[in-house]
């Protein structure tokens, strides 16, 4: 007999409060209160680490957070936005945005900030990995990859069925 996975998530609107936060932080113009950015972002991978904590007893959702935890450590030690080289950016075919960044600028549409690489903090955590193709996802962290694992656990605990064992009919003979 087959029965069905449970699966409840807790305080899911953590999770939706800090993602239009994050697409605020990413889209809208903050002229000079650009420092806003900078205290709104890593706030919310503290609502995001939150949530994990609540449903800490899924392991994608841990995965998740483990990858979440490496992109704050990222965030937070180089002044609030994820830190991106000028190197990761030309391989990742954003090369065009350059002209117009200083080191230590926000770039735009993007919850990136220009660093070079002696200049940036746990420079491992930082988004250095690329596809070879322009996109919003061309460059990314190795906590990012870790998030990507955790999601595919998470849908597979999702949608597949539990399995459980149906005990063994001792009235048939054998």
């Amino acid at each position: 007999m087959a029965g069905h996975l449970k699966f409840e998530i807790r305080f899911g609107w953590l999770v939706l409060m800090a993602l239009a936060a994050q697409l605020v932080v990413i889209y809208a113009d903050f002229g000079d209160a650009a420092v806003l950015r900078r205290i709104i972002f890593p706030s919310t991978y503290v609502l995001l680490l939150a949530f994990v904590v609540l449903n800490r007893r899924r392991i994608g959702f841990l995965i998740i957070g483990a990858g979440m935890l490496l992109n704050f450590l990222a965030i937070v030690s180089n002044g609030g936005l994820m830190p991106i080289s000028p190197a990761s950016m030309e391989k990742g075919g954003l090369g065009e945005e350059l002209a117009e960044l200083e080191p230590g600028d926000a770039v735009p549409d993007s919850k990136n900030v220009l660093l070079e690489e002696s200049d940036t903090n746990l420079q491992w955590l930082s988004d250095r990995f690329t596809w070879g193709s322009p996109g919003p996802f061309s460059v990314f962290s190795i906590g990012d990859v870790i998030i990507g694992a955790g999601l595919i656990v998470v849908l597979v605990e999702l949608l597949l069925p539990a399995l459980q064992r149906s005990p063994p009919d001792r009235t048939s003979p054998t």
